[in-house]
């Protein structure tokens, strides 16, 4: 599994959580990271960059892939397309851009905003893209056209979040002027006004899209998607509520505050189930777990908890940062939590007895998000140093390589014991890869045809130990857990 993190100091890395290892470091070249983004397949990472650029990185090399030029102002946010082939950024020059992936080309500008543009989301189906900005509009695009669908029309303030329906059928869009509106994605008619006493900071969808969920002041709001009308409020929070999230099964919500509470509510009635109290200071950040048993949350008090979903108890304290922990985010498999920190550092803890497995150590600002791969085989820290790091797992059955230089480097996938290589450069010739022992003794070889950049070995025929392998003139040594 993987994790990405990024901090003040413009850098970003991605980890391995089986080990703690740093798989690598992307190093950026540019200004300040704004912004991060897995593909979908989990194989690449895209940053976006304050000097009118952004970057497709390998994840697995931790080598710079495309350079994504043609912004003509800051880019703020990075997103790509569900089927993997295309990236959208927008930025401060009004103009979002749409590129090829695969190609680094610049497929379309998106034509225009009248101010800065900070959010955007692509429709599930990938077909569409939806930007919303500070000149209080929300727009559709089509992109196999780059044209402009419809140009929603209606906030009073800037637009902080745009949010696809399951379906893709509806928006709903977010605001400073203490509204959140439903569209049609069909028609571009504005269906329903929610309002609010205190700009809306975030929404979200109930899994099954008949409800919408918004946040940002006191006391969170449910509303039918139906009839726009209010369901009901979560009244129990003191204070400004800093994110709110569904349950996967739709049945509960939680919220956390600057109250330092975090409340888990029934949706079927409205009320509260479990109040946990366990955080000092005002809790940022919330994780359910992937099967809704637990959820984790993040504090200014330097701590992490674990609680239990079915009766409220608090299961583990991750007690290890020395500052503000500002996320919290599950595994894909639910076997650990990532939390960052601006300590500088992300940890990777034990969801089993909450033990400190990994401190990912080599940010040197704060470390303000963490994200897995979606794939689970990789974690990414990203950071304000301007640079990506990436790590891979090594533990249990699978191998760790410790260098990443040369002519050749190793991938290691601990679910299989199956050993990934990668060659550098193209071989014209037919070449292998051999195994030695400590004592130089050949224990294993392996054929690579020619023109192969990669290819799989198996490694269930070799003992636990150190080896040295070798390619052509290259070696490199390996170690067998």
């Amino acid at each position: 599994m993987a994790l990405v993190t990024k901090s003040d100091e413009n850098t970003a890395f991605v980890w391995a959580a089986a080990t703690g290892n740093k798989i690598t470091q992307l190093p950026s070249r540019f200004q300040n990271i704004t912004s991060v983004d897995w593909s979908p397949n989990g194989t690449k990472i895209v940053t976006a960059h304050s000097n009118k650029t952004a970057q497709i990185w390998s994840a697995i090399e931790g080598k710079e892939i495309l350079n994504l030029s043609g912004a003509s102002g800051p880019v703020n946010a990075v997103k790509w397309s569900p089927d993997d082939a295309k990236i959208i950024a927008v930025s401060d020059d009004e103009l979002p851009v749409i590129w090829s992936a695969k190609t680094g080309h610049k497929l379309m500008n998106l034509n225009r905003h009248f101010w800065q543009v900070y959010a955007v989301n692509w429709s599930p189906d990938g077909t569409k893209v939806a930007t919303g900005g500070f000149d209080s509009t929300v727009v559709l695009w089509s992109v196999d056209k780059g044209e402009k669908l419809f140009v929603l029309r209606g906030h009073l303030g800037a637009v902080e979040d745009v949010v696809w329906s399951p379906d893709g059928s509806k928006i709903v869009s977010t605001s400073t002027d203490k509204t959140a509106r439903i569209w049609s994605t069909l028609t571009g008619e504005q269906l329903f006004k929610l309002e609010h006493n205190l700009p809306v900071l975030g929404a979200a969808w109930s899994p099954d899209g008949a409800s919408i969920l918004t946040y940002g002041q006191s006391s969170p709001s449910v509303w039918s998607t139906a009839t726009g009308k209010l369901s009901f409020n979560l009244h129990g929070h003191t204070e400004l509520v800093n994110k709110a999230a569904w349950s996967s099964d739709g049945t509960k919500i939680a919220t956390v505050s600057k109250d330092a509470k975090t409340i888990i509510w029934s949706v079927a009635t409205g009320m509260a189930l479990h109040t946990l109290r366990g955080h000092a200071l005002q809790v940022n950040s919330l994780a359910w777990s992937p099967d809704g048993t637990k959820l984790a949350t993040a504090s200014d008090d330097k701590i992490s908890n674990v609680w239990s979903v079915p009766d409220g108890a608090k299961l583990f304290v991750l007690n290890g940062h020395t500052d503000v922990v500002s996320a919290v985010s599950w595994s894909p498999d639910g076997t650990k939590i990532a939390t960052s920190s601006k300590d500088n550092s992300a940890m990777i803890w034990s969801v089993k007895d909450g033990a400190l497995l990994y401190s990912l150590k080599g940010h040197t600002g704060n470390v303000l998000s963490t994200e897995w791969s979606h794939d689970g085989t990789r974690v990414a820290t990203a950071s304000d140093d301007q640079t990506v790091k990436t790590w891979y797992i090594s533990g249990g059955s699978s191998v760790e390589d410790f260098s990443k230089s040369g002519e050749y480097n190793f991938y290691p996938n601990p679910t299989n014991n199956l050993l990934k290589v990668s060659i550098n450069q193209e071989q014209l010739q037919p070449t292998s890869l051999i195994f030695l022992n400590l004592l130089g003794q050949k224990v294993a070889e392996f054929d690579i045809p020619a023109a192969q950049r990669e290819f799989v070995v198996s490694l269930a025929q070799l003992q636990t130990g150190m080896y040295i392998t070798k390619l052509n003139n290259q070696v490199r040594t390996l170690i067998v857990r």
